[in-house]
């Protein structure tokens, strides 16, 4: 079952859709998906190795891009729903590392850089007054949420790196919409 079916599923027995529900729905799915992937590292000593490391460096860059993102577009409840949804993904593509899935497309880190430069810059540019210490804060941690991703991937394949670039390139969006 696909996140979008939980989902489906998880509003028909909930009878609700709201900001709070669908966070909520998104997490318990995080977990799963969490979980089948614990059970393949239990299986192999090398992809605990290549993927674990990852988990930590990686959920908090999606933190700190969605922050930057959300003081970029002046906030609003809907990014706690595309935060949880970008977790899930996340280890959606840690699973397909695992699963050995290939990815020939090549997003190369100067691409990525130049991405995660327009995000801050974009935050810092006019924040909100309530948001400008989230914005500082947020701009300061995510190049550095950023290397450990990378440090965390330097023992991966380049198919693997191909499949990290790919989720970067969707994760850190400079221009939200």
């Amino acid at each position: 079952m696909g996140a979008e079916k939980w989902l489906e599923y998880f509003y028909k027995r909930s009878g609700g859709m709201s900001t709070g529900e669908t966070n909520e729905a998104l997490d318990a799915y995080r977990s799963a998906v969490a979980w089948r992937n614990d059970g393949l590292m239990a299986k192999s000593a090398k992809l605990k190795g290549l993927v674990l490391p990852m988990r930590a460096p990686l959920h908090n860059l999606v933190n700190d891009s969605m922050q930057l993102t959300y003081v970029m577009s002046g906030g609003g409840s809907m990014y706690s729903n595309i935060a949880a949804s970008l977790h899930v993904t996340a280890e959606e593509m840690l699973y397909d590392v695992l699963r050995s899935k290939t990815s020939s497309k090549v997003i190369s880190d100067k691409v990525i850089d130049a991405r995660m430069a327009k995000l801050i810059s974009g935050a810092l540019k006019e924040p909100i007054e309530e948001m400008k210490n989230l914005a500082k804060n947020s701009a300061a941690s995510a190049p550095k949420s950023l290397a450990a991703v990378r440090k965390a991937a330097s023992g991966w394949s380049k198919s693997q790196r191909n499949l990290l670039s790919g989720f970067l390139f969707n994760l850190i969006d400079p221009e939200p919409r």
